[in-house]
């Protein structure tokens, strides 16, 4: 057996989208990769970007082998994973768990599998909620006319909005935050750990809240071009984030708990029926429209199944 010293160590650019920048988290969490990677005869060189445009520009035009990008920044090289974040498709920290363990099985590999290109590993950011400046407009019908912070590369964020009367205004990762913090949009739409980080509770101020629903979950993706990286390492990479799943979902419960109590906005069993509701509705039509990748969606929905048997959608066909 050859020893490590024996092997050729390969050094690759690992392309990082951090809205913080070099010191920001996300950064740390790729550099901790290195001593894992280089068992697998790997080492890395981490470059960070507050872009997340760039970022995936950088990957796609081969100036790194490994990215770490947001899963609605990779809808074009790889559909399935960015339909996990579709809305509604998971709605709490236990159907995630059960979700992420599922995913990490090899059997599950070839879905995770492109043309030129493998996603390496899901990293959960949470549960994206809305983030009002005006606490009393959390209803659906409130919200018309509103301005609402959406990607700029994100056609199916946009129609959502369109769909409720919304008025989207183009932003980035990197800008959304100035844009909710100063004003100039109504609402934003986060995980809880960009509550801190991000300063959001300055657009929140005294007025504002973050209403306690799911819309949808956020993933970071760890990508990788595997024919320029050893054979095997795409599972590899899966099994050993996986292998920290309980120490990201604890993260995201803490960062749900550090939150005020008082900036939360309750909903009640009624409009959270009602909302199911339109959610999987848009879920059906995106669906019908070749937008939401059918396998993710068949997935989730055993999961949610798993965990709420007794739910109506069950013992229905829809998504």
């Amino acid at each position: 057996m050859m020893l490590l010293t024996e092997i050729a160590i390969a050094e690759t650019r690992f392309c990082v989208w951090d809205p913080i920048g070099r010191g920001g988290g996300i950064t740390r969490i790729a550099s901790g990769l290195q001593p894992f990677l280089l068992k697998q005869a790997v080492t890395i060189d981490v470059q960070s970007f507050a872009d997340e445009q760039v970022a995936v520009a950088a990957f796609k035009d081969q100036q790194c082998d490994l990215a770490l990008l947001p899963a609605n920044v990779i809808y074009d090289m790889h559909p399935f994973v960015t339909s996990l974040s579709a809305v509604g498709g998971i709605r709490n920290l236990e159907e995630l768990d059960l979700l992420l363990a599922t995913l990490a099985s090899p059997k599950a590999a070839p879905l995770f599998s492109g043309p030129t290109t493998e996603v390496a590993g899901l990293l959960p950011s949470g549960s994206i909620y809305a983030f009002l400046r005006d606490r009393e407009a959390y209803r659906i019908e409130d919200l018309q006319g509103k301005k609402f912070a959406v990607m700029a590369y994100d056609p199916i964020s946009a129609e959502l909005i369109r769909r409720i009367g919304g008025s989207p205004v183009g932003a980035t990762l990197y800008s959304f935050a100035g844009l909710f913090n100063s004003g100039s949009v109504d609402v934003a739409y986060a995980p809880a750990l960009a509550y801190g980080p991000l300063e959001l509770y300055k657009g929140i101020g005294e007025t504002g809240g973050i209403v306690r629903y799911p819309w949808l979950q956020g993933f970071l993706t760890l990508v990788i071009r595997p024919d320029a990286l050893p054979e095997g390492l795409g599972q590899a990479l899966r099994t050993q984030v996986d292998s920290h799943r309980q120490e990201a979902l604890a993260l995201i419960a803490n960062a749900e708990e550090v939150v005020p109590a008082s900036t939360w906005i309750d909903v009640s069993a009624k409009e959270v029926t009602e909302i199911e509701r339109s959610l999987a509705e848009i879920r059906g039509e995106l669906k019908d429209r070749k937008i939401y990748h059918p396998k993710a969606l068949a997935i989730m929905k055993k999961v949610r199944c798993k965990t709420r048997p007794e739910h109506a959608e069950c013992s229905s066909s829809g998504v």
